[in-house]
């Protein structure tokens, strides 16, 4: 089902379009019929494409909610593509897989294209179980081909139930329609602008990013080699069923924008706690380096001061910024333990291997006194993990970030904070932590299980990146 395109008018010479969504040939502006060949001679040339979204919200019981209609620009640059929906912009960066969001010029993210797919693999893990155990209840209808599409639509992936999903595809001249037992799931109808190889990857990955499609209609589309001038498709969220409609007003080659090399520069940042540690403090690394070579003698005048549970903080925080055993700091500490009532409950207090054992180690480091102690930013370190596994996620990610405050430096929390947003599915956050880890210790042990993931996800998925 194609959406009927009303009559406008082109961004650049201002005449009408036609009803197609395409400015006719008669119409077109003088440059429009240049020889194709001639804009391949302008260097850094962009695709620039104009289309109109309107996005429609429907609910079982409801009537229609009121359909958003926005002008949307894409640019297709070099190795780059970005969206613009004034005042907002998402910039692309393929080539470094980093996004970039700008509100009004202003930088207010940029998270590794992992993160989105992190995000949409657990979204969709998490709402095909939930599927599974309420069709086990009798809730739902087992097996539903079309509400395990809408789910796989809904994340932009292809689950593992791959033979309920394969939608009918029929096609009537420029028009290809989807559809699975007969209810229609998206449609588009092509464009006479055909694309070349450079534009065909990064439309590929705008309709990755942008688009909620499903792999097999993606995949569909893009053997076509030609821009869709209407397209259509749903997908559910928690709102209801959303129907999205684009109509393309108008495509063509255009040199690189300056816009576009500013944002391949570094824009000024709105810089929440995490970005300030990130920014402002680790570029110092020459501090860094001298306080990692005054951890011995830290470590031997605590001994001698008799501050034993100090000696066994700078111990950790030592092994949290390199990742390095300190097999013999701990020898040296041991005959001492017995001594000091503070160290046997601050080591008992790191055992979090359950939630009741999290629980009883919270109680033993609340119950240490701090009066003489100096580094209390790893008491807080090993108190937000016992908060992290009770999942008391926001008490634990303050005091991850007050330690961060302290010393920016410690590889491990910066993993573990990651751990913390990717637990409560805050993904952006999280691979900036991870991000900002490797920049200081890419070979610290705590960095293994996040090596991996990346490396399942970037196998798994190539299309993405």
């Amino acid at each position: 089902m194609t959406a009927k395109i009303p009559r406008e008018k082109c961004f650049r010479c201002h005449r009408d379009l036609s009803p197609s969504g395409v400015i006719s040939k008669a119409k077109r502006p003088l440059f429009a019929l240049l020889p194709a060949f001639f804009t391949l001679l302008v260097p850094a040339a962009e695709l620039r494409v104009e289309f109109r979204e309107k996005i429609s919200t429907t609910r079982p019981g409801h009537p229609p909610a009121r359909a958003e209609n926005t002008l949307v620009v894409v640019r297709f640059g070099q190795g780059v593509f970005y969206t613009i929906r004034n005042p907002n912009v998402k910039f692309y960066d393929i080539e470094r897989d980093v996004i970039i969001e700008t509100t009004a010029g202003l930088k207010v993210s940029e998270y590794p294209m992992l993160a989105v797919l992190a995000e949409r693999t657990e979204g969709l893990i998490g709402s095909l179980d939930t599927y599974r155990t309420m069709s086990r209840a009798g809730v739902l209808k087992e097996n539903d081909r079309y509400a395990i599409f809408h789910l796989e639509t809904r994340y932009a992936l292809q689950s593992d139930i791959r033979s309920s999903v394969q939608p009918r595809k029929d096609r009537s001249g420029e028009s290809t329609t989807f559809s699975i037992d007969g209810k229609h799931v998206a449609s588009w109808t092509d464009s006479a602008y055909k694309l070349r190889d450079g534009e065909m990857a990064l439309f590929k990955k705008f309709l990755i990013y942008e688009a909620r499609l499903h792999p097999a209609i993606r995949k569909t589309m893009l053997s076509h080699r030609c821009l869709p001038k209407q397209m259509s498709f749903r997908y559910p969220t928690t709102t209801g069923l959303k129907e999205v409609q684009w109509s393309i007003i108008d495509a063509g080659l255009e040199s690189e924008t300056a816009y576009t090399k500013v944002l391949r520069d570094a824009l000024p940042a709105q810089a929440d706690e995490i970005t300030r540690l990130v920014v402002e403090e680790l570029p110092h690394i020459g501090e860094r380096a001298l306080r990692a070579a005054d951890f011995d003698k830290m470590f031997a005048k605590s001994i001698d001061l008799r501050y034993y549970l100090d000696a066994m903080l700078v111990s950790v925080e030592f092994y949290l910024m390199s990742g390095q055993q300190t097999v013999q700091a701990l020898q040296a500490i041991k005959p001492f333990i017995e001594q000091d009532p503070q160290l046997i409950a601050y080591l008992n207090g790191l055992d979090v291997s359950s939630r009741s054992a999290a629980k009883a180690s919270m109680v033993r480091l609340a119950g240490i006194n701090r009066t003489n102690i100096f580094r209390q930013h790893i008491l807080d370190v090993a108190l937000a993990d016992t908060f992290k596994e009770s999942m008391k996620y926001r008490a634990a990610e303050e005091l991850y970030i007050k330690a961060l405050q302290q010393n920016p430096y410690m590889t491990g929390v910066w993993v573990s904070l990651g751990d913390l947003y990717y637990r409560t599915k805050r993904m952006e956050k999280a691979w900036n932590c991870w991000n900002a880890a490797f920049a200081m210790e890419k070979d610290h042990p705590a960095l293994d299980p996040i090596k991996e993931r990346n490396r399942l996800l970037s196998k798994s998925f190539p299309e993405y990146f």
